[in-house]
């Protein structure tokens, strides 16, 4: 049987622990930091890749941090974990609506995916979104990922639009110069079917 003393020592260890980290943020998943799943991703884990990839709601703080970091790959997994769970991390808006001015096309491809499926929850986001509009070759020529992708991010800018609908008013101009002039045809469409469901009553 513990003494009282060992019982005492134990409780001020746990209380030491949880201020320690609360005051290093204190968000986990899985047991793990934010930090300690960017190292893991940094060194090529696929189970923490397909863990993050495909979480849990759980996991919505610690990959709201990893969309911070200086790694490309850490983002670009941070914000395709946040799509999947986007419903449970709607007071993310804001930094993924930043992530959409990111150096990586995956990650901005991913983020506009996210706020896509918040719908209305996303309208904080809209000028952000706007400007998303604007990812092509010809303004951006050095960001991360293959050619495709900037079709891609415009595409879904365009989808992340319509679905929140009426409060995307104010993106009504940018969508129509894209749906008359977009060098791709599935961003015009994408554009074109965005303004009708702004538009719509």
């Amino acid at each position: 049987m513990r003494t009282t003393a060992g019982r005492v020592a134990t409780a001020l260890a746990t209380i030491f622990l949880a201020t320690t980290m609360a005051a290093a943020g204190g968000s986990t998943y899985k047991g793990k930091s934010a930090q300690q799943w960017t190292e893991e991703l940094s060194h090529g884990s696929m189970d923490a890749f397909f863990a993050l990839s495909g979480p849990e709601k759980e996991a919505a703080p610690v990959l709201g941090e990893m969309l911070g970091s200086d790694l490309s790959r850490v983002r670009s997994v941070a914000a395709q974990g946040l799509a999947e769970i986007a419903a449970d991390a709607v007071s993310l808006v804001g930094p993924l609506g930043r992530a959409l001015k990111d150096k990586d096309l995956n990650v901005r491809y991913y983020a506009a995916q996210a706020l896509r499926k918040m719908g209305p929850a996303a309208a904080p986001a809209v000028p952000d979104l706007i400007g998303a509009l604007d990812t092509h070759p010809s303004r951006e020529p050095d960001l991360e990922g293959p050619h495709r992708y900037y079709k891609d991010a415009r595409s879904v800018a365009a989808e992340a639009l319509a679905a929140i609908g009426p409060a995307a008013n104010p993106a009504l101009p940018k969508l129509r110069e894209v749906a008359a002039k977009d060098d791709e045809a599935e961003v015009r469409d994408a554009a074109s079917e965005a303004i009708k469901k702004i538009e719509a009553k």
